[in-house]
């Protein structure tokens, strides 16, 4: 059991090329709609939530963190990939628990203009970072020589139950832990993208 197939992307590399395609692509087109302000874009994909540029950062560097995994390409740019991704979700969190405002919301691209009404604008959700930290240690445990499945898996779970757990409130206005604060809710489509990051992970 020890030398069982430690992730997915061995036994199915083309589901998850597919699905490292489509985070890339979806969050390439999100990042586009919000660096030139293309409503049609955000509304789209975003319909009850504005889209945020950390999130769409963190998922474009997940999808191709996934493809060089599945590839067996270079380990150089993957740990780029999830020392960037873990960076943005960790201080997150620690924006989140200190209260301590350090600008990674708005650094890249001003989007204060559509979370005007928002406590912090251009944040991603708690949720949201906390999740961008089980991918990041899931893909960092990848490149170990032996890598156990049951971790890296078990982090996917994590991933796909937190996910699920937000689309449930999501379609039936449950009142689960996820909307006690407003700010802790993901939206449809990070949810979505989450989910199917967890099976190709």
């Amino acid at each position: 059991m020890e030398h069982r197939q430690k992730d997915v992307s061995n036994k199915y590399p083309f589901m998850v090329t597919i699905i490292g395609i489509v985070l890339m692509s979806v969050s390439l087109v999100v990042l586009i709609g919000l660096a030139y302000n293309i409503p049609i874009i955000i509304s789209i994909l975003s319909p009850n939530f504005s889209p945020k540029v950390n999130s769409s950062i963190c998922f474009l560097l997940s999808g191709f963190a996934l493809l060089f995994v599945c590839h067996k390409h270079s380990n150089f740019f993957i740990y780029i990939a999830i020392t960037i991704i873990l960076f943005i979700s960790s201080t997150t969190i620690f924006q989140y628990m200190s209260g301590i405002n350090l600008g990674i919301d708005q650094f890249f691209i001003k989007t204060s203009h559509l979370d005007s009404s928002k406590l912090f604008p251009g944040r991603m959700a708690p949720i949201t970072a906390l999740n961008f930290i089980f991918v990041a240690f899931a893909f960092l445990y990848q490149l170990q020589k032996d890598a156990s499945g049951w971790i890296i898996q078990f982090f996917a779970l994590l991933i796909f139950i937190t996910s699920l757990l937000s689309f449930y409130n999501h379609i039936f206005d449950a009142n689960l832990i996820f909307s006690i604060v407003t700010y802790t809710i993901m939206s449809i489509s990070t949810t979505a993208l989450f989910m199917l990051l967890s099976v190709g992970i």
